[in-house]
């Protein structure tokens, strides 16, 4: 971290590394647990063989609007000074 700060001062954003505003896989996971919870899922086996064909079959237009609204949450965590966004 001393390296980037010493080679790109200034643009480094102090947010924690696993923060749910810049990490699309957080909506890709909320996503999936909607599609779970509505099915009528029973036991461990009906949850993984769910997860398995919602992941295969995520439509791209999803991934593609999260990935999109990245500059979006990253000029907010900007604004914000690291603090918590909408996102």
């Amino acid at each position: 971290m001393d390296l980037l700060e010493e080679k790109l001062p200034h643009r480094l954003i102090a947010h924690p590394p696993s923060s749910p505003d810049l990490n699309v896989l957080e909506n890709l996971w909320a996503y999936l647990n909607q599609k779970v919870k509505q099915a009528n899922i029973t036991n461990l086996e009906q949850l993984k063989t769910k997860l398995r064909r919602e992941w295969k079959n995520l439509p791209w237009d999803v991934i593609r609007s999260y990935v999109g609204s990245m500059p979006a949450r990253v000029r907010e965590v900007i604004k914000l000074k690291g603090g918590r966004t909408q996102y």
